[in-house]
């Protein structure tokens, strides 16, 4: 029994600094799986739509496979293993910070929702606006692009659009969280170059 109520003392920052990190990582990357996935396959979707609901794809199967393994993976990566709003000593001594967790103020169904209409509206918009503006050319005197070329556009707007939303979900920025963005994005851009 001696030995069991010696390490009751690491129990404090076992909950209120580790556990407290933990659901608020975990919160934001179940909210984030699902966004980005949601965009991505919305501007597919989107396109089926418009070609009369033929089957007809708008990204390749490599990229779609890639998005989530290669191309969107280490930032959330970072975040959800790396990211903390307040350093340690603060969350260990400020016992009511972790009560937002107890009363479900970090993650609420609510919330996953926001994010999941919030990637409705991004991947419809993303796919709208890239035919705006791409889909149009040969109308204008330009060269026209291939449903490829479109798709490949509209997959680029998609992995910086999701990256983006991610970097606004950081609390406290350092270099192997940068890297992970940028390294990310990078890493799409080398294999664009190499597909096209």
């Amino acid at each position: 029994a001696d030995f069991a109520i010696a390490r009751f003392r690491f129990l404090r920052r076992l909950l209120f600094v580790h556990g407290r990190a933990n659901y608020r990582r975990l919160a934001k990357l179940a909210c984030y799986m699902f966004y980005k996935n949601v965009v991505d396959r919305f501007a597919q979707f989107a396109l089926s739509g418009q070609a009369g609901w033929s089957g007809q794809k708008y990204f390749s199967e490599v990229v779609t496979v890639s998005f989530n393994v290669v191309f969107t993976s280490l930032p959330i990566i970072a975040l959800a293993t790396l990211d903390s709003d307040v350093p340690a000593h603060v969350a260990e001594a400020v016992a009511p910070l972790y009560a937002k967790g107890m009363r479900q103020h970090v993650y609420t169904h609510g919330q996953f929702w926001m994010w999941v209409g919030e990637a409705l509206w991004l991947g419809t918009t993303l796919f709208v606006g890239c035919h705006a503006a791409l889909g149009e050319a040969g109308m204008h005197g330009l060269p026209s692009l291939s449903l490829w070329t479109l798709g490949l556009a509209c997959q680029t707007l998609v992995v910086l659009a999701v990256t983006l939303r991610l970097a606004l979900e950081v609390q406290a920025w350092d270099a192997v969280q940068g890297s992970a963005f940028a390294i990310s994005f990078t890493l799409w851009l080398l294999a664009m170059a190499f597909w096209s």
